[in-house]
């Protein structure tokens, strides 16, 4: 399990004077939003410079399906994950497109 510390800490903050809104080409079901491209092309660099990588999977919790987030800092080994539910897929009823559509959804 991921733990925030010091240097975790430091080096985010750091990072978040760089952080800027990015712009949302995409459109929608009604509503306007950054694709996932757009969205690594300007965190990746942003991220590396700070020491940070990202790292998600899917995981199963249960019968329940999740997507695992990890923000880790590579110099302290530190970092913060997030779970969150990938709706309600479980081993029995998955669907390849479907569960890569929300995978995309949630990352962004």
């Amino acid at each position: 399990m991921l733990e925030p510390g010091k240097e975790y800490y430091t080096a985010f903050a750091q990072m978040l004077v760089e952080l800027k809104p990015i712009q949302k080409a995409k459109r929608g079901h009604n509503w306007a939003y950054a694709a996932i491209d757009d969205i690594w092309q300007v965190i990746l660099p942003i991220l590396s410079t700070h020491g940070f990588t990202i790292e998600s999977s899917r995981k199963y919790i249960g019968t329940q399906m999740f997507l695992r987030t990890c923000l880790i800092h590579t110099d302290s080994l530190q970092g913060i994950e997030d779970v969150s539910p990938l709706m309600a897929y479980t081993n029995a009823q998955y669907d390849d497109q479907e569960a890569g559509e929300n995978v995309t959804y949630q990352r962004r």
